[in-house]
């Protein structure tokens, strides 16, 4: 039946084959809107959530509910909205979801994290998270295990 399948489909062209891959190149590619951008940062939790990564590190959504104290839901809506602004990435290791900063942000988008990153050190609610980040265990471990035993 598989088969069938195939043949039912013309084969693409060489040019056509090109075209896709130059379609996902683009589409992996940091093009980032800067109005999306600014939203993004327009809110207190994604701040927040912005202000923990931007050390260079990758936190599972475990450790990011217990440093903002907050329930998954809410961290993982906001976690999806900096994701569609192209700001982080994610990826799955069994049941966590770790997120960091994009690598490849553009110059402009990075000066500004940097900024507002600076801004906001020392000062509550994020030297508090920071504080709860630090004491939280290492990807959140027995956290994370205990709620899916």
């Amino acid at each position: 039946m598989p088969a069938a399948l195939f043949r039912r489909h013309k084969r693409l062209t060489l040019r056509e084959v090109g075209f896709i891959f130059v379609f996902a190149y683009i589409s992996e590619t940091m093009i980032i809107q800067p109005d999306r951008f600014l939203r993004a940062l327009s809110d207190p939790t994604r701040l927040r959530i912005l202000a923990l990564l931007s050390e260079d590190r990758e936190l599972c959504v475990c450790e990011l509910t217990g440093a903002l104290e907050m329930v998954q839901p809410k961290v993982s809506r906001h976690l999806g909205v900096l994701r569609e602004a192209a700001m982080l990435l994610d990826r799955r290791e069994g049941l966590w979801i770790y997120y960091r900063l994009h690598p490849d942000l553009p110059s402009w988008a990075v000066r500004a994290l940097t900024a507002v990153r600076d801004g906001c050190r020392g000062k509550t609610p994020y030297a508090d998270d920071r504080k709860r980040l630090e004491a939280v265990p290492p990807q959140a471990a027995v956290t994370c295990k205990a709620r899916v035993s």
